[in-house]
């Protein structure tokens, strides 16, 4: 038995995917510039996978009533 159920182990790993995906884009972007990071990247993808499990949740919700 896991620490938390399926669906939240789903968000949970949405969003730590989007934020590594973040991470590394940031960690791109300063190897090609050496500009440091603003994290503006980053932000973005964190924000695209809050909407994204957003965005599953409400199709579970909506497919579940039918």
């Amino acid at each position: 038995m896991g620490l938390v159920g399926p669906s939240c182990a789903t968000s949970a790993a949405m969003l730590a995917t989007f934020l590594v995906s973040g991470l590394v884009h940031e960690l791109i972007y300063y190897h090609v510039t050496r500009v440091p990071p603003m994290w503006k990247v980053t932000c973005f993808f964190v924000l695209h996978g809050v909407c994204t499990v957003a965005e599953v949740a409400v199709k579970k919700v909506v497919l579940c009533r039918g």
